[in-house]
């Protein structure tokens, strides 16, 4: 009973680390798409919005990489049309998914410890 709820809750945390991880490169993954003036304004937004130095595309990836900005980093590329249509439906759904309690608690998550505990 005990290793099959171990295996569950690890499996939920394996979800929700690839949703953040995807969530992070759908944002920049579209680079190529988008003109250089909207990834530069996204980039400088997202270091107004979260007051960390953020000045090339890989520190932008790296701080929507963390949990605790999620929605941030969602809500920038959506602004600045970061996004395909059918990216913007992916995002909108983990996030509605995962907000409210769980989003706060993510976010309030520094070790993979925390992270299982949410996802249980």
């Amino acid at each position: 009973m005990n290793l099959i709820y171990c295996r569950k809750n690890l499996w939920t945390v394996l979800i929700i680390a690839v949703s953040i991880f995807l969530v992070s490169t759908i944002l920049f993954s579209s680079i190529a798409a988008a003109e250089e003036a909207q990834i530069q304004a996204a980039i400088k937004e997202l270091g107004s919005v979260t007051g960390q130095a953020v000045t090339s595309e890989d520190q932008a990836k790296d701080l929507c990489n963390r949990e605790q900005y999620l929605d941030v980093c969602a809500d920038i590329g959506k602004k600045h049309n970061l996004y395909t249509p059918e990216e913007v439906k992916s995002v909108d759904d983990f996030l509605g998914e995962v907000k409210g309690k769980i989003l706060n608690d993510i976010k309030n998550c520094n070790s993979e410890e925390c992270l299982i505990k949410v996802a249980g």
